[in-house]
């Protein structure tokens, strides 16, 4: 079983692999948006995934800490 410093540090991680994410993907609305079919949507649609797969990892890890935190109390 993680202890907290552990399930913290797995938050800031999974945090900052969202923020990366997040950016990716509006970078890539930025650039690739309007481009031909499929040269811009199959990028848009890969950060997109990767977005997606960051924010489970995020949801996933806050749940854990707050599970933890829950459970002490």
């Amino acid at each position: 079983m993680k202890d907290f410093a552990q399930l913290r540090a797995g938050v800031d991680a999974a945090r900052a692999e969202y923020n990366q994410a997040l950016e990716a993907q509006r970078e890539a609305h930025r650039r690739y948006t309007g481009l031909p079919h499929p040269d811009g949507s199959q990028h848009v649609h890969q950060v997109n995934e990767n977005l997606r797969l960051a924010l489970e990892r995020y949801t996933q890890a806050l749940r854990e800490l707050t599970d933890h935190l829950l459970k002490r109390m």
